[in-house]
């Protein structure tokens, strides 16, 4: 199977700012840090694929690369065939980035009227658009709510409307930001489910950055663990029991000593 995104040694440092950017920024860095250095990484075409890694350790951040919010300081990276610098409109039609920032939707709009509008961004009108809705609420099981106002809307309901907003312009690759964050057990599982009936579907290809180990290793293709020095895969084998919590905390032990 071939890949769809491709790191080869990545590196990505955030430096203290100068002058007048350091005097404006809201949080300033007093001294370099380096959350990458040679980072590898290959996620299949289809493929879920879980990034596990405490907080802090850099997930989110790799991320913003993928999804060319922010810029490498050395590697590569690409996205279906893409360079994220070089050609980063075209990579930014390949992608979806779901997010749990609430406060990017119209809460006073029904979810049905916030797909319209983030649609109409995307350049869909009319009939295309209300179709493209229609297939995102039948694959997302979104058709008990989606015309309630966003408001009153569950947390599992908002980040269904996440997914399916990520989803509106056609993208084939969903890039997921901690998207279990404030759900009960029950509604993580009804989300991460809707995921797998997803890409099964579809054959959208999902890298999703978590914490949450228990809640994933059911519904992903591939698990890895992000440490400083790279990406270590969790082999089918060790995901059963309690093999793979025993893993992640000798890998985030080793790296903190």
């Amino acid at each position: 199977m071939s890949s769809i995104i491709e790191v080869s040694k990545l590196t990505k440092v955030f430096r203290p700012a100068t002058g007048i950017a350091h005097w404006l920024s809201t949080s300033p860095i007093q001294h370099e840090i380096r959350v990458f250095e040679g980072l590898d990484l290959d996620i299949r075409r289809g493929e879920i694929f879980v990034l596990l890694g405490p907080n802090g350790g850099g997930k989110t951040t790799l991320l913003k690369v993928l999804a060319t919010l922010l810029r490498p300081d050395e590697g590569t990276v690409r996205i279906a065939g893409h360079d994220v610098v070089t050609e980063e409109n075209k990579v930014r039609e390949k992608i979806g980035w779901v997010h749990s920032d609430e406060r990017s939707f119209c809460w006073r709009l029904s979810g049905r009227e916030n797909l319209r509008f983030f649609g109409r961004l995307w350049n869909l009108t009319g009939k295309a658009l209300e179709r493209r809705i229609g297939e995102l609420t039948n694959l997302l099981e979104m058709e008990d709510f989606l015309d309630h106002r966003f408001d009153a809307y569950s947390t599992g309901m908002r980040q269904r409307l996440a997914v399916a907003r990520g989803l509106l312009g056609g993208a084939k690759i969903l890039l997921l930001d901690e998207p279990t964050r404030g759900l009960d057990p029950e509604a993580a599982r009804t989300l991460l489910q809707s995921l797998r009936f997803l890409t099964e579907r579809s054959g959208a290809t999902i890298l999703m950055v978590t914490h949450r180990i228990g809640e994933v290793e059911t519904v992903c293709d591939r698990i890895g663990i992000l440490r400083r020095g790279g990406i270590e895969e969790i082999e089918p084998h060790e995901r059963t029991g309690s093999g793979l919590g025993n893993i992640y905390t000798r890998i985030t032990r080793k790296e903190a000593v």
